[in-house]
């Protein structure tokens, strides 16, 4: 019934001898829930069962219920990996919204006979970032059943360390756990802590342990125990070397989870703090969106000076003339350790001019409520580029040569309701012709 199952490939391990079946299941669009699975067998040309004991032969959507039904094909095969994201929260280490991958699949599989060591290969799409896809490399391991796992982040040269010493395994952890269903959801990290003594606290509880090596067993309530291997891998995110552990579960779900930098709460905090930021405030219109969690678990809470402009939530109401500045203060806490932060938002009538950069001889904001605009490259995110200005309609104007942009200051839109207006006189107009360009990331833009 259109069950959407493809891509089968085989590899065969010998540190197993098991031949391996690797399938996607969904769609392979950014909102398919592409994800990857696998079976096996002593035989290549099978029968291939998942760790439950199904036949894979056998698994196919129900022909009573509608075309590419996912739930009826969704319980069975050993899930390697589907959507999820690291993500990274105010406060931590590095840049973005964190490392993962949306719908990734259609792979294939290599093990290098000269190193031992097994490869998945396969294509992804990644969060905020729509449909565009790259091609990215994972190293994978056996783990005690004799099921693949798969190194949570991307390959770049690591080797499976002999022994991991406990003081770079106990500590505080982003965990995604990938579980059986097919959907377009991202599964985003939770916090949780490995303790010395065995426990696991935070959003899960349960228990783990080290039966030898850098195996690792992990026992959570409703389901049977996870096995995995610890890894040292490299962290796209923080830009560093840190512990990471994948394990699988007899019932076919994948957990993975990243060892965050050790710190304390007051280091915590004071990272939150220097981070913590509004944009620019000086030329206000509409809602400010007022974070309220952090780092670590860490609350943040917000008290304006006049509520009636700006409200402890970020809702702004704008005055019927002129401007009213108003103080927000963030208290930040975490654990036994608060800060506190203060901002001065400029809140503007509705409807008024927010900026003016009239380029007449210049880059300033005519206005008086930003900085200057910068000269880029021919992207807003590189460098290089030379401005010059030459006789307009009516005073000078700003002349791009196709190397050159202007890069205007940050916040300068702060909503989804905004206009911008310009002038241009193209010497070529085409298709690809970019006139304005809006940009929360380099991954994220308009």
């Amino acid at each position: 019934n259109h069950a959407r199952i493809e891509g089968a490939y085989v590899m065969y391990s010998p540190a197993t001898s098991y031949y391996y079946m690797f399938t996607s299941f969904g769609g392979l669009d950014a909102n398919g829930g592409y994800n990857m699975r696998i079976s096996r067998s002593t035989n290549p040309d099978g029968p291939y069962y998942d760790a439950q004991g199904n036949d894979m032969a056998n698994v196919k959507a129900d022909p009573t219920k509608p075309l590419f039904d996912d739930v009826s094909i969704a319980p069975y095969g050993v899930k390697l990996m589907g959507n999820f994201l690291f993500e990274r929260k105010l406060g931590e280490a590095g840049t973005g919204i964190g490392t993962g991958y949306v719908s990734p699949g259609h792979n294939s599989a290599w093990y290098d006979p000269a190193t031992g060591r097994h490869f998945l290969i396969f294509h992804t799409r990644f969060p905020e970032r729509g449909e565009q896809h790259e091609v990215r490399v994972h190293q994978m391991y056996m783990n005690a059943d004799g099921w693949p796992v798969v190194a949570p982040y991307r390959y770049a040269n690591e080797t499976q360390p002999a022994f991991l010493r406990p003081e770079f395994v106990f500590g505080d952890y982003l965990y995604v756990n990938h579980g059986k269903d097919i959907t377009a959801t991202i599964k985003k990290s939770q916090l949780i802590t490995l303790n010395a003594n065995g426990s696991i606290t935070g959003a899960v509880t349960g228990t783990w342990r080290r039966p030898g090596g850098n195996q690792i067993e992990i026992s959570l309530p409703g389901a049977s125990t996870y096995k995995g291997v610890l890894l040292t891998e490299w962290d796209e995110t923080s830009k560093s070397y840190v512990t990471t552990f994948t394990a699988s579960s007899r019932e076919g779900i994948a957990i993975f989870g990243s060892r965050l930098i050790p710190r304390t709460d007051r280091q915590v905090a004071t990272a939150i703090y220097n981070e913590l930021s509004l944009g620019a405030t000086t030329a206000v219109t509409g809602n400010l969106t007022l974070p309220t969690t952090a780092a670590r678990n860490a609350v943040i809470s917000w008290t304006s000076s006049n509520p009636a402009v700006v409200s402890n939530a970020g809702v702004v109401t704008t005055p019927a003339t002129g401007s009213i500045n108003v103080t927000l203060t963030a208290r930040i806490t975490k654990g036994t350790a608060t800060l506190t932060k203060t901002f001065t938002v400029t809140v503007r009538k509705l409807g008024g001019l927010v900026a003016y950069y009239a380029f007449d001889g210049n880059l300033a904001d005519s206005n008086g409520a930003f900085a200057p605009g910068s000269v880029s490259g021919n992207k807003i995110d590189v460098a290089g580029g030379s401005l010059a200005f030459a006789a307009g309609v009516r005073g000078s104007a700003a002349v791009f040569d196709g190397a050159t942009g202007v890069r205007l200051p940050n916040g300068l839109i702060s909503s989804n309701a905004y206009t911008v207006s310009m002038w241009l006189k193209p010497a070529q107009l085409t298709a690809f012709t970019t006139t304005f360009f809006g940009a929360r990331t380099t991954d994220s833009w308009v």
